[in-house]
């Protein structure tokens, strides 16, 4: 419970998470809404954790030969990614049919949890035919690839935050007016929600279920795609890193747009690094889990 108090204490303000793309109100009650603190602290633990990667080096990648590499075919690759986003599509829209729901934007805490469990649910298809058409060439084992993204998280959550800390400063300074401090419209609308089983299984969702179905489709289907295709592996995490923002900009506030890519840069080097999904899933699972802890306290403080 220390450690985390510190999180509270140095990133609290400045949360963001990658989740669910659930259209959400633009303002949620309970959002925090407060002046943003010069973010002197998340800043220079930013500024500690990218000098310590810089300096050791591990950014740096070998661009392996097709044999040495996981791969899948460009055009299944495409289909896949293709049916990742139809699939979405029609699974919420079957959803909200039988939810009787008029209204896109959803607030209750139930219905959020029918169609983005549903939306989950189909995408098993997706991760089937992912596995079914991957030729695996892992660098190593399964236990040391978590190791690997555990890691690698620890790094990645103060560069993130911090440079989210302080875009979310300066974005306070030009519009002159306090800003939502939690940044993402998903966790705001949990915030404000009642405690209870459904609560919890969204919190399941956004967390494990995010952190599988969108590493499988972005790091699985897009990047490895596009290595597949002769993309050295910088220019193609980079290039998943641009999709994966993007896909995230109606859930998040601007300046945690270059969070989420900078977060997406670490998931896709986890991926190439280690040849193997685990990583960077458990990393996705673990910095949704973070955030909605260090969201959680700051709304109970």
């Amino acid at each position: 419970m220390g450690v985390v108090f510190l999180l509270v204490l140095a990133f609290g303000p400045d949360v963001i998470a990658s989740g669910p793309a659930i259209d959400q109100p633009e303002a949620v009650a309970d959002a925090i809404q407060t002046p943003v603190p010069t973010p002197w602290l998340p800043g220079s633990v930013g500024v500690i954790a990218l000098a310590l990667v810089g300096a050791s080096g591990i950014w740096r990648l070998r661009d392996q030969s097709l044999e040495e590499r996981s791969r899948i075919d460009p055009l299944a690759a495409l289909g896949l990614f293709l049916a990742y986003m139809l699939l979405s599509v029609i699974a919420a829209q079957v959803a909200y049919a039988m939810r009787g729901i008029e209204n896109i934007e959803l607030t209750a805490t139930k219905d959020i949890v029918i169609v983005v469990g549903s939306s989950y649910l189909v995408q098993v298809l997706m991760i089937i035919g992912y596995l079914m058409l991957v030729v695996r060439r892992p660098r190593m084992s399964w236990i040391r690839s978590v190791g690997v993204g555990v890691i690698a998280i620890a790094l990645t959550i103060p560069i993130v935050m911090g440079t989210t800390a302080v875009l979310r400063w300066i974005m306070s300074i030009v519009q002159n007016e306090p800003i939502d401090q939690i940044g993402h419209s998903t966790l705001d609308q949990m915030l404000a929600a009642p405690r209870d089983g459904w609560l919890i299984m969204q919190m399941l969702l956004v967390t494990i279920g995010a952190g599988i179905v969108e590493e499988v489709a972005y790091r699985g289907v897009v990047q490895q795609g596009l290595r597949s295709v002769g993309i050295g592996p910088w220019p193609a995490i980079i290039a998943t890193s641009l999709i994966f923002a993007g896909m995230h900009a109606s859930v998040v506030d601007a300046e945690a747009i270059v969070g989420l890519f900078l977060l997406s840069l670490a998931l896709g080097w986890a991926c190439e690094r280690t040849g193997r999904l685990s990583a960077c899933t458990t990393m996705h699972v673990l910095f949704n889990a973070t955030n909605l802890v260090l969201a959680m306290l700051l709304h109970a403080t």
